[in-house]
C-alpha cells in the first residue's frame, strides 16, 4: 500500500457454531484480516511458505496478505455462536460494477 492511495474494504461476520467454522479456503484480494469478537477455544491456521498458528482471543486483529489460505481449528468444543469480523481490503478498484460490496475506506 502506498501513502495517499485508496483503499475499498468489504467486510462481514463470522457466526459459527463449532460444526461450522470454515475449513481451508482463501480469499481473492491483496489483503485480508479479521477481528476476534468471541472466538471462542481456537486457532487459525495458516498456510504460505510456512504454516503458522494464531490462537484466538477477544478482541485480537489479524492482517495480512489474502492469498494465504486457511482454516478454523476448534480446541474445545464449545456453546454459543464463534463470532468473528472478517475484512478484505483492496487498493484498485477492479470489481464487476454490480458489486456493491466495496465501500471507500480511505
Amino acid at each position: 500500500m502506498e501513502d495517499g492511495q485508496p483503499l475499498w474494504m468489504q467486510s462481514w461476520i463470522n457466526y459459527h457454531t463449532p460444526n461450522e467454522v470454515l475449513d481451508w479456503h482463501g480469499h481473492d484480494y491483496p489483503w485480508h484480516g479479521y477481528v476476534s469478537i468471541d472466538p471462542k477455544d481456537t486457532t487459525t491456521v495458516f498456510k504460505g511458505e510456512e504454516e503458522y498458528f494464531i490462537n484466538n482471543s477477544v478482541g485480537n486483529i489479524y492482517f495480512g496478505p489474502g492469498d494465504r489460505v486457511h482454516k478454523v481449528v476448534v480446541n474445545n468444543d464449545y456453546s454459543g455462536p464463534r463470532i468473528t469480523i472478517g475484512f478484505d481490503i483492496l487498493d484498485e478498484p477492479s470489481v464487476p460494477d454490480d458489486s456493491f460490496s466495496l465501500i471507500p475506506l480511505l
